[in-house]
């Protein structure tokens, strides 16, 4: 149930950069991931390191001279033995190249984004793999201290991405039903560039921009997923995905009652895509919003395809259940859709850098990291919201909402009947 764009961008010849552009039911700011080598520096692997611009094995000798004199007097003549033992132990570790030359070899070396700063996304063993321990600040060997970078809130779920790529879910698993897992089934291997949850099931991207979705499978969301690559982003809506594939084409795939699957647009071009609960929002390249699924059902028309705007030069669009939000160039807000609770009326005025829909309410953050919530309150969605600036990411679920601080903490509010608030990591 959100939007998102990831790019690949060369930085040279060895390197590549994945540039986030926007996020669950949000466009945020760009975020970058590094992955991969260091640039503009020689980075080698296990039992190797840089000699003369080239990797070569390692060499970390041990030399042990004996020399071993033994006179022997026959009464005839002495008898000299030297015995001279040169022993080259190797001890196969890793030598850190002092890559940003400031004569002292440590993690940072290994920042491929030089931004000196803690260890985001830095391949800090210099093995050319990015895992969990490469973001193990404290040298324990133990568990991730990786930042978060990402996070995506469902219906009763919500889902956060650290900067080695992997995924943690919690919140609602129904593991009473046979084919509800979305949080169990959790992929544990890193490497993952983006995730999304939706209403029972999550799905994401990983390095190699294929798709995987995880959770109930009701209507084939999980496993009628694309088995191509070339994705640069997915959404999950309530029991439908879809994703935007090379050159901006859109695919999406489960449940189809209102065409949410099949009335795709073609004319590919698109940045970023949002999944509600029966219908979707995507970005074109000029900024102009095209939705499409529900909106002609006595029961569910709330115009929230039909009311979308229809000018260009918007930067962000959110799905909500039935109703959507986007940001114009200027930063205003713009809602519309069903608005039983305000959730379209009472959209804040200023200047926002991104927003988020959920069910009946909404969030957006400003330029200072301010939230604010609109809509339905009947579970803390609005009042128990943060009040201190500085937040960095905004996600609005069913009827919670989740945030990361300053301080890379994880805060969530609203209804937690399942622990989608309480048991945040």
């Amino acid at each position: 149930m959100d939007d998102t764009l990831a790019s690949w961008l060369p930085t040279n010849g060895r390197c590549c950069m994945i540039r986030f552009k926007h996020g669950l039911f949000i466009l945020l700011p760009m975020i970058p991931l590094i992955i991969g080598g260091c640039e503009d520096k020689l980075f080698c692997g296990e039992g190797t390191h840089e000699e003369a611009g080239a990797c070569v094995p390692d060499d970390d000798d041990t030399d042990t001279d004996t020399d071993t004199d033994t006179d022997t007097d026959t009464g005839l003549s002495d008898t000299d033995t030297d015995t001279d033992t040169d022993t080259d132990t190797d001890t196969g570790q890793t030598t850190i190249v002092d890559g940003d030359g400031d004569g002292v070899e440590k993690q940072d070396d290994c920042d491929d984004n030089d931004d000196s700063v803690g260890a985001m996304a830095e391949d800090a063993d210099c093995d050319g793999v990015l895992t969990e321990d490469d973001c193990d600040d404290d040298d324990d060997a133990v568990g991730s201290d990786c930042a978060t970078t990402f996070m995506s809130s469902g219906y009763l779920h919500n889902c956060v991405l650290d900067s080695a790529g992997a995924i943690t879910c919690w919140g609602i698993d129904d593991g009473s039903l046979e084919d509800h897992h979305q949080v169990i089934d959790t992929p544990t291997y890193a490497g993952w560039i983006w995730v999304n949850a939706g209403d029972y099931h999550t799905c994401g991207v990983d390095g190699s921009n294929e798709l995987e979705c995880w959770g109930s499978d009701s209507y084939g969301q999980v496993t009628g997923t694309p088995f191509t690559s070339g994705f640069t982003a997915v959404t999950a809506g309530g029991a439908h995905s879809c994703a935007i594939g090379s050159g901006g084409s859109i695919e999406c795939w489960g449940w189809d009652d209102y065409g949410q699957v099949t009335n795709v647009p073609t004319n590919g071009g698109y940045t970023a895509i949002t999944a509600g609960s029966l219908h979707n929002c995507a970005l074109g390249g000029d900024g102009s919003i095209t939705c499409w699924g529900v909106d002609n059902d006595s029961s569910s028309d709330f115009g929230q395809v039909s009311d979308a705007p229809t000018g260009t030069g918007y930067v962000a669009v959110s799905a909500g259940a039935n109703h959507n939000c986007a940001i114009d160039s200027s930063g205003n807000v713009e809602c519309w859709g069903y608005d039983d609770y305000n959730q379209v009326t009472d959209a804040p005025l200023g200047a926002m850098v991104s927003v988020s829909s959920g069910i009946g309410h909404s969030c957006a953050l400003d330029t200072s990291g301010t939230i604010t919530c609109w809509g339905k309150d009947d579970d803390g969605q609005q009042s128990d919201a943060p009040t201190a600036a500085g937040h960095q990411i905004i996600s609005a679920g069913g009827y919670h909402s989740c945030t990361l601080d300053a301080a890379d903490s994880v805060t969530c509010w609203g209804r937690d009947d399942d622990g989608q608030v309480s048991d945040a990591p």
